[in-house]
């Protein structure tokens, strides 16, 4: 990692995340699994959004729902990988709910 890079998973507290998903029993666990002082969630519903806040708000974790946005989860990720500023996002992709357990 570059001087200039932070790694962002060692940023001050809290962490900023995103939750890709239109499910809300899958927010709700996601959130619920976390400390809100650790880190701070927030819930992205549409695609459109979902670009526009990876891009202009970067996140320390994404948390990306395959079974809500199927083949545009994989674009998003190498959109999100391929530019050198965002590499270091920690990404998750969530098949389904019995992922998190």
């Amino acid at each position: 990692m570059s001087e200039g890079q932070k790694n962002p998973l060692f940023s001050p507290l809290p962490l900023k995340g995103h939750i890709i998903s239109a499910n809300p029993d899958l927010v709700g666990k996601v959130t619920s699994l976390c400390n809100p002082e650790a880190i701070v969630w927030t819930s992205i519903t549409s695609m459109d959004e979902a670009v526009d806040m990876l891009l202009s708000s970067p996140p320390n974790v994404v948390l990306l729902d395959v079974s809500f946005m199927g083949a545009r989860a994989l674009e998003t990720l190498h959109l999100l990988k391929g530019e050198n500023v965002y590499r270091s996002v920690c990404a998750v992709l969530c098949i389904n709910e019995d992922d998190l357990e």
